[in-house]
């Protein structure tokens, strides 16, 4: 796989926080403030976020939001995270984001599931 070194995937920083709010804007443009600053991630006190980072424009293009949590099977702990949010902004798309940010989730955990992807997923 290709890999372009334009867009860096690393774990959410407190300090992403403004950039975090214009990329949920431009994601659900109808969302209101109120919506961004109680969405389900902000529950954590380290939200469970990866980001993307356009290093040509200094912004988050991308984010891979999951639920992290523990499965027990035949006497064994296995840590696993479920996957919630999961979006790249369309101009950034075709470019291995999605891939790049699904592996940083999966060499984390040991198991991990999605409810529902989109085609090109």
């Amino acid at each position: 796989m290709v890999v372009d070194e334009r867009y860096v995937v690393r774990v959410y920083a407190q300090e992403d926080k403004n950039a975090l709010r214009i990329l949920f804007h431009k994601l659900w443009a109808e969302s209101s403030v109120e919506k961004f600053e109680n969405h389900w991630w902000w529950r954590w006190e380290e939200p469970p976020l990866y980001v993307v980072d356009d290093t040509e424009t200094k912004t988050i293009v991308g984010i891979c939001a999951y639920i992290p949590f523990f499965l027990n099977f035949q006497g064994q702990e296995y840590a696993s995270a479920w996957f919630v949010d999961f979006h790249v902004l369309p101009q950034h798309q075709g470019k291995n984001i999605g891939k790049r940010l699904t592996s940083a989730v999966t060499d984390r955990f040991a198991i991990t599931a999605s409810l529902s992807q989109s085609d090109a997923a």
